[in-house]
């Protein structure tokens, strides 16, 4: 028979994946357990105390605060866990029948008939907590710490991540046309569907010369696509198309409402793509029409543009509207790692033409893009190498790297082309490189595209476990503080310092302080040294809780800060600094939380 014992509850000391076989409750909690076999709930709670996710565990072996277990028990879905949800012994249905089984066993009928008198009551009580177990979280209902909701983008836990609303007719800054070039035969924008039938859209439209071809709206069914390594959403199947008539578009803004013959209806929490495109898919660079696009950029719903099989990703986000749409939903990281470059360079001639290195799409017409630069199997020059070498993103220097080193170095440049317009990136001489000739390297490029997000209130948050494309998630918010640094759902609180100060020096030093209760943590890493040397610099602060490593913050160049939010739990908390200086100076890492 599975034991069963009064008041056996946990909390999960670290969060455990939906394969996991082990699980960690906090110190001293195991003992609050019988011996086993025993079952065990492990289910997440909201704010009220409502379960909001469970599954059935069996426990077959227990070392003090560790427990090994089978997951799935009695059909039950295999889940990832946190860190403070709750392992629970419920009395179960299961039990009941057990008991029953040794009753029959050792007691008449009639004995048997009176237990089961007694038990009904319990049965009742049993059916009303399997109920609440069972209940799953509706999409898009929140507690002060977090919200379930179904993501565009693949995601990884403590992946940052945005909830962002349909955008407003208010906010158009730009445009998205719509056949003015071949990338853009097609418009696609995706949108989240609530399960509300609907027939019509509203569209920001205008047109720009005298196009002739009327303008074709689709909905269609939403199937992934991916560009650059991203995955997202394009249209599939066509649901339903109409036609608005080219005369009745202007060359100013209107809002536009786009009427299908027939009702069109997605099931909740599923994705439609809206298609705009000019009939016949033509194309003609001074006759076209635009959809406006919102400040508010978005990876999520971010625009796709598609030529046949070429489909460019952008962070567009434009004004599309409809009463069967959600007006919120998470949608997608602030960064995400755009291009890899890696080649190898040489014959730098004295004011020669440039080299060109790769060369990209302007996916918004407001964004930032970091560049990590390293170079590496350096070979001499046939003189001397004064000045560096200068890297170039069309007008705009990215950095001149020095001749001869190796270390990484990082630029963040904000951009403000025209959207979809063309990026070249390219080396050329600089004028006070001297020698005729400079030698050849290997250079590793690594671009990251930083979104303009605009002045909309948006809820900044991290995600709680990794997640598929489609799928739902968990995320924790992060709300408004006194220091500005946050926007969302939380209250202005002030800020306390629960630990700062130095490491100087070269080697790993560990400093530790007491959390007496989960706290929204601000952590920050800085570097610097004593002298203006380019060698490798690295300093690191790793965040640990009983030697599980939470986070880690990393900086490599001087007065260089990095810094994070996070949820530390209640107990000790370790903060691992390191810092090192390849040239024998004296680094040091300021750290604080």
């Amino acid at each position: 028979m599975y034991k069963v014992k009064d008041n056996a509850e946990a909390q999960l000391q670290f969060g455990i994946s939906s394969v996991a076989t082990t699980l960690v409750v906090k110190e001293g909690q195991g003992a609050k357990f019988p011996e086993v076999p025993f079952l065990v709930v492990l289910n997440k709670r909201n704010s009220d105390g409502e379960i909001t996710k469970s599954e059935k565990v069996e426990v077959s072996a227990v070392n003090r605060d560790q427990f090994t277990i089978s997951r799935g028990y009695e059909g039950t879905t295999p889940s990832d866990f946190s860190a403070d949800d709750f392992v629970s012994l419920f009395v179960l249905a299961k039990h009941i029948e057990e008991l029953q089984t040794e009753v029959v066993k050792k007691a008449n009928q009639t004995e048997v008939e009176s237990v089961a008198q007694r038990t009904d009551s319990l049965e009742e009580k049993i059916t009303t907590a399997e109920n609440k177990i069972e209940k799953l979280e509706e999409s898009e209902v929140s507690d002060y710490l977090g919200i379930r909701s179904i993501v565009a983008e693949a995601l990884k836990k403590n992946n940052e991540v945005y909830k962002y609303h349909l955008p407003l007719f208010s906010e158009i800054i730009s445009d998205v046309n719509i056949g003015k070039s071949e990338t853009t035969k097609e418009i696609h924008i995706l949108r989240l569907c609530n399960g509300v039938a609907f027939n019509a859209i509203q569209l920001p439209l205008k047109k720009t010369g005298e196009p002739t071809q009327n303008l074709i709206i689709e909905i269609r069914k939403a199937k992934k696509g991916s560009d650059s390594g991203l995955d997202f959403f394009v249209g599939g199947d066509v649901l339903a198309t109409t036609t608005v008539n080219h005369e009745e578009i202007t060359t100013s803004y209107q809002m536009k409402t786009i009427s299908f013959s027939q009702m069109i209806t997605f099931k909740k929490n599923e994705f439609a793509v809206v298609v705009a495109k000019q009939q016949n898919t033509t194309v003609n660079g001074t006759n076209y029409y635009s959809i406006g696009m919102s400040e508010n950029g978005s990876i999520g719903y971010g625009v796709v543009a598609v030529n046949g099989d070429l489909k460019t990703k952008t962070f567009a986000n434009v004004v599309c509207n409809s009463d069967g749409f959600f007006s919120d939903v998470v949608f997608g990281g602030d960064v995400f790692l755009f291009k890899n470059i890696s080649k190898n360079i040489s014959g730098f001639l004295s004011q020669s033409p440039k080299k060109t290195l790769h060369t990209i799409k302007a996916y918004s017409n407001k964004f930032q893009i970091r560049f990590k630069v390293r170079c590496s199997n350096w070979t001499s020059s046939s003189g001397s190498s004064q000045g560096g070498m200068p890297i170039y993103i069309g007008d705009k220097i990215i950095m001149s790297y020095p001749f001869g080193q190796m270390v990484e170095k990082t630029a963040v440049l904000s951009m403000e082309p025209q959207l979809f317009s063309e990026l070249e990136i390219y080396i050329k001489t600089n004028g006070s490189n001297y020698s005729s000739t400079h030698g050849s390297c290997n250079i590793e490029v690594k671009m990251e595209i930083i979104p303009n997000k605009g002045d909309i209130s948006i809820t900044k948050m991290h995600s709680r476990n990794n997640v598929s494309v489609g799928e739902f998630g968990d995320f924790t918010i992060f709300g408004t503080h006194s220091d500005g640094g946050w926007k969302g759902g939380l209250p202005t609180g002030p800020i306390t310092v629960a630990i700062n100060g130095n490491k100087s020096g070269n080697g790993t030093e560990t400093f530790s302080f007491y959390n007496p209760t989960p706290t929204l943590a601000k952590i920050k890493n800085q570097l610097s040294w004593n002298n203006n040397y380019s060698n490798t610099i690295t300093g690191t602060v790793k965040v640990k809780v009983g030697g599980v490593i939470l986070t880690t913050l990393s900086t490599n160049q001087s007065s260089t800060l990095d810094l994070t939010y996070l949820l530390l739990p209640e107990g000790r908390i370790d903060l691992e600094v390191y810092a090192r200086h390849t040239g024998g100076y004296t680094p040091t890492v300021k750290y604080s939380v």
